[in-house]
Parts: structure tokens; sequence; C-alpha cells
């Protein structure tokens, strides 16, 4: 049993910049599904998730562009590294959504509670 997440792209915003031909991203929208590989991805919770491009981030050219071939993981790749990669997902959004998948998986009856914690 390990807890597995995957990242979906679920939106994107595009503007031109003001100096050039190049189209930036400026918004993701992703979510990141967290589930229990030996449950199944059917019992997850999914997190939805916002990258926004910032005026600094434009200006020092730490951008992706949507000019040419790039892929969805590639932009999925870019907007979770931009919101703080590993690091955000393991303070922000890991311990809301393991403690919900927990509670799913109960509820499914695919996890087992020890009921005798329960005050009466």
């Amino acid at each position: 049993m390990s807890i597995v997440n995957t990242k979906t792209l679920t939106d994107l915003l595009v503007i031109p910049t003001y100096d050039s031909d190049t189209n930036v991203i400026k918004r993701v929208s992703f979510d990141i599904k967290v589930f229990d590989d030996a449950v199944g991805a059917s019992t997850n919770v999914t997190v939805p998730v916002q990258s926004v491009l910032s005026t600094t981030d434009l200006e020092a050219g730490d951008y992706i562009t949507a000019n040419g071939p790039i892929t969805q993981t590639e932009i999925v790749n870019w907007a979770y590294d931009n919101v703080g990669g590993d690091s955000y997902y393991d303070s922000n959004i890991k311990p809301l959504a393991e403690s919900k998948l927990n509670v799913e998986l109960e509820f499914a009856g695919t996890a087992t509670y020890n009921v005798s914690v329960i005050a009466t």
C-alpha cells in the first residue's frame, strides 16, 4: 500500500507579451488526484491547484510559452514547480489530501478503524 498522486491539466490561460509575438502561459489550473495504489484510482481525493505567473517571473524570463510544440505534461510540470513543487505538496496538499483519502477508504470499507478508541 502506498499513496500515489497524479496531476491533470484542467485549464490554461495564454496571453501575448507586449514586446514580442510570444504567447506566454499566464495561468495553469490542474488537479492533483491522490489515491492508494493497492485499492486503485477509483477511490481518490482530488485537490485543485492553480499556478499564476507573476510579473517578477515574467520580467525574469521564468515562464513557458505556448508557441511551438509543448505537451500537457510539460505545462503541468512547470506549473507544479512554479507553485513550489514537492515541498509545496508535502506541506500544503499532502496532509489534508491523505487525511481525506483515509476517510474515503474507511467509508468504502477498504481501510480499518479501531472502534475501541471511541469513547462511550
